[in-house]
């Protein structure tokens, strides 16, 4: 037993050291390299910003900031697609009638249902559901 906690230690430390390396590489050092450039063109003698940059996780914090922001822009990005980018198909062929297919009464399956058809690069049919745990979703997208 004692063998293969060893094995296990090995394994999580090659991980952790190659993660580290590499969260070294595209993070830290990028971030040294603009708090050295920072310093430097503020002035060496400046005491008090030296002392801030010697405090011993000063740049994995900055790191992490830098992170949680990256972060905070790409997902506002995403959100700001899904809600935005969608758009109502018009004149593509859809076997309804109507020019825009917008929470359309269907009956599907022996149900009445709400549909909209949009476009996201390619044409989807949206369905709002109260309930999704008794949908055979096979059975239903043969029948569309």
């Amino acid at each position: 037993m004692s063998k293969f906690f060893k094995k296990l230690g090995k394994m999580l430390y090659v991980i952790f050291e190659s993660l580290y390396g590499v969260i070294d590489k595209i993070i830290i050092m990028p971030i040294s390299r603009l708090v050295y450039n920072v310093s430097k063109s503020l002035n060496s003698n400046n005491v008090n910003f030296n002392k801030l940059l010697n405090r011993p996780h000063f740049l994995i914090v900055i790191a992490l900031i830098f992170s949680v922001i990256c972060f905070l822009l790409i997902d506002n990005k995403v959100i700001s697609l899904v809600e935005n980018e969608a758009e109502i198909l018009k004149n593509i062929p859809v076997n309804l009638e109507g020019d825009m297919i917008i929470n359309k009464k269907i009956s599907l399956g022996g149900k009445e249902i709400h549909i909209n058809c949009v476009s996201m690069g390619n044409p989807h049919v949206v369905l709002f559901l109260d309930e999704v745990d008794n949908i055979n979703m096979e059975k239903i997208a043969t029948d569309f």
